[in-house]
């Protein structure tokens, strides 16, 4: 080597060492995260991210996951933030049902984002009729989602309980029995994947009777929770029969207990596939890393992470994620004994049309009905309820207890106006509650005096 080259070459290795040694020192990128993903979600979604992160940019970033609860409540802080200033200090909100979402993009909380095309071009635009990604690009799903019942195998052979299989088992009076209440239900107005059930159900049956069903179901209920992860752990523990549950929280207990100890029931065509997105939020104070990292979750390395099993190359480190992703190749691509999937959901056709806009529309408006009528009022409905079955010929107070207090039409015209009026807001639940009451303690009579000789 001449001394030219030699001199060349130390001059070109201290640039490099300078280089390394000013990016190792940059601050690194921050991004505010508001999701209702569990903590060995964000563990396994954040180390990979940052792997990712530093190849493509040559940056470090430093995601902060912000604990605001489940998806509605991230949803009803967002839109009272955004309502009242130019940002809300969130870049990216991740995870829950694609109804808040949806609600978010109305009401003009979220930034639009086009993936780069060749990532774009490979996912479905939707699974049997539901939207994959928002059609004007507000969000995109990342994983996949089904609903179910999860029940307890030996709570049921203790007591003698049937095997749960449909949504309407959830109201059967054997539940109700053997000294206590063995459903387990949580709260809509605080979790989102909580409210696409209740909303899966009215849509599989049809309004008046999918709100008996819910009905008889709160009825059958130890008590509301307010988080919906409590509820997987009710089932768990024995404290409660059967519950419905995203399907998450299912496998990860069957995995962990066994099926002859945890079971898990899709009701045959009465549940739908949806997804869990990711978007952006208006006035994200990093937006270029909130795009980073909506590019990275749906790219092949953000979806193997959810897909494969813990300890594969781009798998997870530590924790079986085991959701279904929604890039549809990948599912023939990868070898089977490496997915951690073992359903596709692209050759399983989900059977329930489940209609979006509809659920979007009245998302919490819904709530508020549901709030008022069934979960705080719960008290005087399992009163009239222990009463009514203990009367003969009673399908006429079932009826009467189990009916829906207004049409979905009439409901869904006050979701713009009580939105808009806390007050309005305050009286029609009040009204809702109040009449709910005087009819349960009503029907509670009705069935007294029948039972009195």
């Amino acid at each position: 080597m001449t001394p030219r080259a030699i001199t060349v070459f130390f001059v070109t290795a201290a640039l490099h060492c300078l280089s390394g040694c000013a990016n190792r020192n940059a601050p690194a990128d921050e991004l505010f995260i508001a999701s209702p993903h569990r903590d060995e979600i964000k563990e396994e979604i954040e180390r990979a991210f940052r792997s990712w992160y530093l190849r493509e940019l040559g940056r470090e970033v430093h995601p902060i996951w912000l604990d605001l609860g489940g998806s509605s409540n991230i949803q009803k802080y967002l839109a009272d933030r955004l309502s009242k200033g130019s940002t809300a200090g969130v870049d990216v909100f991740y995870g829950g049902g694609s109804d808040p979402f949806d609600a978010l993009k109305r009401q003009g909380h979220l930034i639009a984002y086009r993936l780069p095309e060749p990532i774009l071009s490979r996912i479905p635009t939707d699974l049997d009729g539901v939207p994959l990604y928002d059609p004007e690009h507000f969000w995109y799903g990342v994983v996949l989602s089904s609903f179910g019942i999860m029940y307890n195998n030996e709570v049921l052979r203790r007591l003698d309980f049937p095997t749960p299989s449909t949504w309407e088992d959830l109201g059967s009076l054997a539940y109700a029995q053997s000294g206590g209440r063995w459903v387990g239900m949580a709260d809509p107005r605080h979790s989102s994947s909580v409210h696409v059930i209740y909303e899966n159900i009215l849509q599989a049956y049809g309004w008046e009777r999918g709100f008996a069903v819910l009905a008889r179901a709160a009825a059958n209920t130890k008590d509301f929770v307010r988080e919906s992860s409590t509820v997987p752990r009710q089932v768990q523990l024995g404290e409660v029969a059967c519950a419905p549950v995203i399907d998450l929280y299912a496998f990860s207990l069957i995995t962990r207990e066994g099926p002859d100890r945890i079971g898990f029931a899709l009701p045959e065509g009465e549940t739908v596939v949806t997804p869990d997105p990711v978007g952006i939020v208006r006035g994200a104070p990093n937006q270029p890393a909130a795009e980073a990292f909506v590019r990275f979750s749906l790219c092949e390395e953000g979806q193997k992470v959810w897909m494969l099993r813990p300890g594969l190359p781009g798998g997870p480190n530590r924790y079986d994620l085991a959701r279904p992703g929604v890039l549809a190749h990948l599912y023939d691509e990868i070898p089977a004994d490496e997915l951690a999937v073992t359903i596709n959901p692209f050759k399983s056709k989900a059977a329930l049309k489940y209609d979006g806009r509809v659920a979007s529309k009245r998302w919490n408006v819904l709530n508020d009905l549901l709030g008022a009528v069934l979960i705080d009022s719960q008290s005087e409905l399992q009163q009239a309820w222990a009463v009514v079955q203990k009367t003969p010929n009673n399908s006429d107070l079932i009826e009467q207890l189990t009916r829906p207090p207004c049409d979905p039409e009439q409901m869904t015209k006050l979701a713009e106006p009580l939105r808009q009026s806390a007050r309005l807001r305050n009286e029609t639940i009040a009204t809702w509650m109040s009449d709910a009451r005087s009819r349960y303690r009503a029907v509670a009579e009705s069935a007294r005096r029948r039972n009195t000789p």
